[in-house]
């Protein structure tokens, strides 16, 4: 117990507790299916400890290797500084290297055929270090579901879905047909289709109405 984060008797002031993540061990990896063949990310050994720092771009100290065991005087540590050390941080943050880790793409005649974009699932376990008197409340339970990999197929209807990329990127927008999944290059081709159908017809009801 850190004996400063109780509130005085006589003043009635308390004093400030302090907590922070310690270590995190990874307790569960899959690399879902349909990933492909570009899914390699480290750390990916179950039971392996992951290295936690201070700064976002892990050049700070590591706050892991405290060295706290049972029985240490906390109190005495805490002299001058409301952190039990210096190392200690709310925030944590850890490294994680994508060693080949992005979309697998297949082409064929100059022309995207597939894609396959990789998820992997982690199940990590937080060691957190609370020192001083804590009241926890009981959040609202979330249900975690695991991430599918996406998987999308083109086709011989491919060289359409990649027009109308072109034609979105030049217009500063989203391609719309990409939320028809499997199915983009095919409704892009008929979308095409309709298109010419209609410029066609217009230009013929133009050039017949002069007669």
């Amino acid at each position: 117990m850190w004996d400063r984060s109780l509130k005085d008797p006589e003043s009635g002031v308390a004093g400030r507790a302090w907590g922070a993540p310690i270590s995190v061990y990874v307790e569960g990896f899959k690399v879902q299916r349909g990933s492909g063949d570009h899914s390699l990310i480290e750390p990916s050994a179950i039971g392996r400890f992951i290295t936690l720092y201070d700064e976002p771009s892990t050049a700070g100290a590591t706050i892991d290797d405290l060295g706290l065991h049972e029985g240490a005087d906390l109190n005495e540590t805490l002299a001058g500084d409301l952190r039990p050390d210096s190392r200690m941080r709310t925030a944590a943050y850890g490294r994680w290297l994508l060693v080949d880790f992005g979309p697998d793409t297949k082409w064929s005649w100059g022309s995207i055929v597939s894609q396959k974009f990789p998820a992997v699932n982690y199940k990590l376990k937080v060691y957190y270090l609370a020192v001083g008197k804590w009241t926890f409340t009981k959040e609202e339970h979330e249900e975690w579901e695991d991430r599918e990999a996406d998987e999308r197929r083109y086709g011989w209807f491919a060289p359409w879905i990649n027009l109308w990329d072109g034609l979105a990127k030049a217009l500063g927008m989203a391609n719309p047909f990409r939320m028809f999944g499997p199915w983009a290059g095919f409704v892009a081709f008929i979308a095409f289709v309709l298109i010419l159908f209609g410029l066609v017809y217009l230009i013929l009801t133009v050039t017949l109405s002069r007669f």
